[in-house]
């Protein structure tokens, strides 16, 4: 009975612990952006995250069905995927640069 519970409360855990970890990983951010551009920051982000996924997956990769396991098909997606986040802090940066280089701008017409 008990292990059923501690069972189901597992992902709960680990969304906490998920949630936790992405709020700690804001100030440390904004702190590091000071001297780090932020398409770097990003760029070492996302390089860590893979890192990490790709040495829990090597010790998952035994235990794993056939049947669970990244097929051809979905390579398209997987590749979409990663592109996009790759460039989207990429686009951010640039429209919050637009925006600043536009506000200074009209600033400076008056």
């Amino acid at each position: 009975m008990i292990y059923i519970v501690l069972k189901q409360l597992k992902p709960i855990f680990f969304a906490l612990l998920a949630a936790i970890f992405y709020a700690i990983n804001v100030p440390f951010s904004k702190q590091l952006l000071q001297d780090v551009l932020p398409t770097f920051m990003a760029s070492f982000l996302y390089f860590g995250a893979g890192i990490g996924v790709g040495i829990l997956y090597l010790f998952h990769w035994k235990n794993e069905k056939p049947e669970e396991r990244l097929k051809k098909e979905n390579f398209p997606y997987t590749i979409g995927m990663i592109l996009l986040d790759i460039f989207a802090p990429v686009f951010f940066n640039v429209r919050n640069q637009y925006r600043f280089f536009c506000k200074c701008l009209s600033a400076e017409q008056f």
